[in-house]
């Protein structure tokens, strides 16, 4: 099986967060499967600047890792910084997932955003999930 045999999943998660006695929660459902390369799943500015749009939950195929790739983290920065706000980048691989909150984390010297990454718990139910930082 070669590289270009593995589909790469992605769906975009919708809901909400909710702080609590200083605790970020999630809320949400994911919709919109979309199947692609190895390396590329579909998304645009008007789904990303959505208010209700909150991340993205995808497979990792062909590789045995549910740690963020270099091409995740620079896409999450990139979407964090651009639409000025937090995302969920959910990450499966075979039976085992994560999920990683990208937010903005402060102001560098050049006022430049700075983009912070915690890992967070998160639980499917169906195509609904819930989860907290």
């Amino acid at each position: 099986m070669t590289k270009k045999d593995f589909k790469e999943e992605c769906w975009i998660l919708y809901g909400f967060r909710v702080e609590y006695k200083s605790k970020k929660y999630f809320f949400g459902f994911q919709k919109y499967h979309t199947r692609g390369t190895a390396s590329e799943v579909k998304m645009d500015y008007e789904t990303a600047s959505n208010p209700y749009t909150i991340g993205w939950y995808h497979t990792h195929p062909g590789v045995k890792s549910i740690i963020p790739s270099s091409t995740d983290n620079s896409t999450m920065r990139s979407w964090v910084k651009s639409m000025y706000k937090s995302y969920l980048c959910g990450i499966r691989c075979g039976d085992n997932s994560a999920c990683y909150c990208y937010y903005l984390g402060g102001v560098d010297k050049e006022k430049v955003t700075i983009v912070k990454k915690n890992k967070i718990l998160i639980r499917f139910f169906g195509s609904f999930f819930l989860g907290n930082i």
